[in-house]
């Protein structure tokens, strides 16, 4: 199994996040990126402190990816795709 970066499981983060209009509580982000909560909530206090994602209005335990998330999500893609030209994948 290969070792996944940083950037690939906050990437994964934010796509939940995207997917999930209404919001996704921190054990559903653990889930998904499958790592334990402790560790997805290092993460989430990441995306949080860059403006990435932030509580929901309507509960406090739930994240939304904000507007910024969306860019770094589509330019993270755009990288992604980029390298793989460059490696020839």
């Amino acid at each position: 199994m290969k070792r996944r970066t940083k950037y690939e499981i906050l990437a994964t983060m934010l796509e939940i996040l995207k997917r999930s209009p209404n919001g996704v509580r921190l054990t559903r982000l653990a889930y998904g990126t499958e790592i334990p909560n402790d560790r997805a909530r290092q993460f989430l206090t990441i995306l949080i402190e860059n403006g990435l994602a932030k509580p929901s209005e309507e509960d406090a335990q739930l994240y939304i990816i904000t507007e910024r998330g969306r860019e770094f999500l589509s330019a993270y893609y755009k990288m992604i795709s980029f390298l793989d030209f460059f490696n020839g994948e």
